[in-house]
């Protein structure tokens, strides 16, 4: 099954909520996926509190030098830290800073090397250990860095880095389960401060998110408010959970404990915010809590453009036109201005003037959601050409992942196979685990009957992503049309069961059924997808099929 692109601007006219911009900074970023390549479970030694021991004047040498690295000025902290260790040779904090430097700059030999004196001078320095074993694990010498963990472990019984890294250890070997019970070992371990238990939960649910298995955060979470009744940071925890499985009351419930507890707490005023807007009719429940913002910020940027939206939403142009010179007055520099006068006008279907907003806004700040509202705009105003060379433009400038797919959809529907391969390659390129393109790319391949190339890229999207219904789809009926039977037959089942009411990958199981020679079982998808006329694709095909094996 091909992924279609969404059209942001149906969206906006569909069920205003929010402006784009107000949700991209809410929580959501719609421009990056989940990184597959890179681990959730990355300690950086920035993050090691290791400079609490040295005196006054080391400390100060010390943060300064800490600062020219978080801020990627290598040069200068390279100069700094020959002077301070010409006064101080022995000093291992500054040794292992001047590790972590050349960790930065990929000198892998350098700052071993590093870490090793650090070692000969104070053999128990956790910095150093955990330094030496992540170093290990990305050259993939898995064993030395367990080595290195391990001594760590016995040296500090409840170190949170160490045990990370045992779980990036355990990641790189693809093993989740065991990556699931270090985290909860050391979750356990660090009970009683919650600070350290809210970062591990972080931890944790980031790795539930590429397990799929949100619904573990929930028990987590309550446990931390029956651990800590009535904390801000607990109930905080749990909103987030709830929400991310989607248990909308819960957590407005869980968000209105917050707010009470803290008057002056802006952002979770605005989830609950976000969560009332969405509901018909609870408008005014969300105008009562941005009013209680702008009492703590009169001129909250975020504030004021959610204000903005809401009355869009509720067709109150006129104050929604005030609300938007408002923002512009006060953030002139800005783009959100721009893209709510464009929000404006496309709600009153003044496309022509909603598209010069837009365009305007895009100048100011080039992002996905505006790109998109662009190309639809001018789709709707039959500029398809306009739209090609904007698109195109996009690419030429930066390589556009978000242009490179809209471009790919665009030729997919007139059939133009090679431009679409061109542009979802070049997508690959910059993000190769992407499963929604490689699934895209082995339909286009399929398409062309190019079967060994789609299976490729289908198994890979498989790879990815093997929850997928649309995954599941694509894959299993490309292992069809590569006779490879009986696994296509078991890979449909289960789309069937994650999306029992989508015909097309009900007739594509019944396909394969006819093929394993179950027509009875076939006949049963087939009775029941062509009983009525209801509009799914391939209804003309599944009726023929039906009829060839009723015949027999």
């Amino acid at each position: 099954m091909f992924f279609k692109r969404v059209s942001f601007f149906f969206v906006l006219l569909g069920s205003l909520v929010l402006s784009s911009l107000v949700q991209a900074a809410n929580y959501n970023s719609l421009e990056e996926g989940v990184d597959g390549e890179k681990s959730i479970f990355d300690v950086s030694p920035l993050g090691f509190d290791i400079e609490q021991h040295l005196e006054k004047k080391k400390k100060e040498e010390y943060q300064l030098i800490f600062d020219l690295l978080r801020t990627k000025k290598f040069s200068q902290a390279d100069k700094d830290l020959a002077v301070v260790l010409e006064k101080y040779p022995k000093e291992v904090y500054f040794i292992n800073l001047q590790a972590l430097l050349k960790v930065m700059q990929k000198n892998a030999t350098e700052a071993r090397k590093n870490y090793l004196q650090v070692l000969q001078i104070d053999k128990k320095n956790l910095v150093a250990m955990l330094g030496l074993a992540n170093l290990a694990i990305e050259q993939d010498k898995l064993d030395e860095a367990n080595q290195y963990v391990d001594s760590a472990i016995k040296i500090e019984p409840s170190s949170m880095n160490a045990y990370l890294m045992s779980a990036k250890i355990a990641q790189k070997q693809n093993a989740p389960k065991r990556v699931e019970r270090i985290l909860l070992k050391v979750l356990e371990k660090n009970k009683g401060g919650i600070v350290r238990e809210i970062r591990l939960i972080s931890v944790l649910g980031k790795f539930y998110a590429q397990q799929k298995q949100l619904e573990k955060m929930l028990p987590i979470s309550r446990e931390l408010v029956n651990e800590y009744p009535g904390n801000v940071m607990a109930l905080s925890t749990l909103a987030g959970a709830q929400l991310i499985n989607k248990q909308i009351e819960l957590a407005e419930k869980t968000l209105k404990q917050v707010v009470l507890k803290s008057p002056k707490d802006i952002n979770h005023r605005f989830m609950l915010i976000n969560m009332l807007g969405k509901q018909k009719g609870r408008e005014n429940e969300a105008f009562i809590l941005l009013e209680e913002v702008f009492r703590v910020n009169p001129n909250n940027l975020q504030a004021l453009a959610m204000k903005a939206t809401l009355e869009l939403k509720l067709k109150k142009y006129q104050q929604a036109s005030l609300t938007i010179n408002n923002i512009a007055n006060n953030y002139p520099s800005l783009a959100m201005a721009k893209q709510l006068t464009g929000d404006l006008f496309a709600t009153q279907k003044k496309f022509s003037k909603a598209l010069d907003a837009y365009k305007e806004s895009y100048a100011i700040h080039e992002n996905a959601n505006t790109m998109n509202q662009i190309v639809d705009l001018m789709m709707i105003l039959k500029q398809e050409e306009s739209a090609v060379v904007f698109l195109q433009k996009a690419v030429e400038k930066n390589n556009n992942p978000l242009a490179h797919y809209i471009l790919a959809t665009f030729y997919q529907k007139k059939n133009q196979y090679k431009q679409v391969e061109e542009h979802y390659l070049a997508i690959l390129k910059v993000k190769p685990d992407s499963y929604l393109v490689l699934n895209n790319l082995a339909w286009n391949y399929l398409q062309q009957n190019d079967l060994g190339k789609a299976l490729t890229m289908a198994a890979s999207a498989y790879k990815e992503n093997p929850k997928s219904f649309a995954v599941l789809d694509s894959y299993g009926y490309i292992l069809y049309k590569n006779g490879q039977l009986e696994k296509a037959e078991s890979i449909l089942e289960v789309a069937v069961d994650l999306e029992p009411d989508n015909y097309n990958v009900q007739f594509h199981l019944a396909e394969v059924y006819v093929a394993n020679g179950k027509n009875n079982n076939a006949r049963v998808l087939l009775d029941k997808i062509t009983v009525e006329n209801n509009g799914f694709s391939e209804q003309r095909a599944a009726i023929e099929l039906l009829n060839k094996i009723s015949v027999k």
